[in-house]
């Protein structure tokens, strides 16, 4: 995994040298949602002030019991 990391450091770092990029977007996949056969892939998305990324983003609100992550967090898993 830390090399994932050291991966995408690079990749950003370039993107800001090479396309005077504003910003970053990572984004990973992986679980049942993705395509069988596939276990992860990650999005490296150069963004501009101007592209308008989050304009069409929609999301079906789903209830979480955020009481029950916090626990397990503080508790280690």
């Amino acid at each position: 995994m830390l090399d994932l990391i050291k991966l995408e450091q690079k990749l950003v770092a370039t993107l800001y040298e090479v396309f005077d990029v504003d910003g970053v977007t990572i984004v990973e996949n992986n679980g049942s949602i993705m395509d069988k056969g596939t276990h992860l892939h990650v999005h490296v998305i150069p963004r501009f002030l101007s592209d308008g990324f989050w304009d069409n983003q929609t999301l079906m609100p789903h209830e979480n019991d955020v009481k029950l992550l916090t626990e397990k967090l503080l508790t280690g898993l």
